[in-house]
């Protein structure tokens, strides 16, 4: 990662009732995640970086030129700005072949067209696709269609990358191919790259950096293994697989809400206990022996990943527990169902908030 800061954003942007206030700063040759759930703020961040929405206060800088500022009455089109963009549907031009499509950047920018070619054939050939340049985007697949969007996005020669969802239109299977192919492609761009993301593992592969939003704020920054390592929101917490409570603490006693756990080691004043969904069990009575923690809880839904079942539990807090398919059916586990939840005060782990 480079140490130079080539973005410094301040930004301010109501659209509706939604209001973004968020800043950000990315060096040159570092990777940075957006991410956050729906409506949070991700994709109008990328936009207003890019130029297409301006912002209503604050300041956008891109390599130490002021590009929005409107208390300075500074506006910079996005054509000025010197910004790649490959957005989430890839946007070629349906009617141009591959190599035009490349070269379309270059040559909107006054670069002659025998120069602009040549570049776009270089830029296809890094992509592995040198040999589909005189195709329609019609004739190619979801992850040909990705890479010549980036190719595209890279032979304007641009300061600084920004990618909108970029293998969302990609079917499971190629998108484990093209992922490692990005982040070789990323990895290679000296300038700072922006990427929104809803997929944890497409944030984990590419990124150095993750930035969470919510509700049109910077909820935690930090790379991959800080924040899994202490995640500051309940949907930060699922994101990275665990599940996350707010209370307050007084010795071994933690309050959450009208329920009480019982953790590991003393602590006081408010705190985040956190603990992955493998720690929980579930029975149809109460158990009975070791010390535990234990409530009463009732299914709310249930999500298949591979070998493992993931149980929704509402109750006196929502959480998430992990169990084997043969635990769902010897419980008799569905939604609506009443359940024992248990987890071992050993398994808590509790940080001061």
């Amino acid at each position: 990662m480079g140490t130079d800061v080539s973005v410094e954003a301040e930004i301010r942007v109501r659209r509706g009732g939604f209001v973004l206030d968020t800043t950000l700063e990315v060096a040159d040759g570092e990777v940075v995640a957006l991410l956050g759930p729906n409506g949070a703020g991700k994709s109008t961040l990328l936009r207003c970086l890019a130029g297409l929405l301006p912002i209503d206060a604050g300041r956008v800088a891109l390599a130490g030129r002021v590009v929005d500022a409107p208390r300075q009455g500074v506006r910079v089109p996005a054509a000025g700005r010197d910004v790649g963009v490959v957005f989430q549907d890839y946007l070629l031009f349906p009617h141009l072949s591959v190599l035009e499509n490349v070269a379309f950047g270059p040559r909107a920018r006054g670069v002659p067209k025998a120069e602009a070619r040549q570049r776009a054939r270089r830029l296809l050939e890094r992509v592995g696709l040198a040999e589909r340049a005189a195709d329609r985007p019609r004739e190619l697949s979801g992850g040909q269609a990705q890479r010549v969007a980036l190719a595209r996005a890279l032979a304007g020669d641009p300061s600084m990358l920004l990618l909108d969802e970029p293998l969302a239109a990609l079917d499971v299977d190629t998108r484990k191919d093209v992922r490692r192919e990005l982040r070789g492609h990323l990895q290679s761009f000296d300038g700072p790259v922006v990427v929104v993301t809803h997929d944890p593992v497409e944030a984990l592969t590419l990124a150095d950096r993750l930035v969470v939003l919510e509700q049109g704020r910077t909820r935690q920054s930090g790379t991959p293994a800080e924040v899994a390592r202490r995640p500051r929101s309940p949907w930060v917490a699922r994101l990275v697989g665990l599940n996350l409570l707010s209370g307050e603490a007084a010795d071994t006693t933690v309050a959450v809400g009208a329920a009480q756990l019982t953790v590991p080691e003393p602590a006081h004043g408010p705190v985040d206990v956190l603990f992955p969904p493998q720690a929980i069990a579930l029975h149809r009575e109460r158990p009975h022996g070791s010390p535990r923690n234990t409530w009463r809880a009732v299914v709310e839904g249930m999500d298949v990943e591979g070998a493992r079942v993931r149980i929704h539990l509402d109750g006196p807090f929502p959480v998430v527990a992990e169990v084997t398919h043969a635990a769902v059916a010897e419980l008799g586990l569905a939604e609506g169902v009443g359940v024992w939840a248990a987890v071992k005060a050993v398994e808590l782990t509790v940080h001061p908030r």
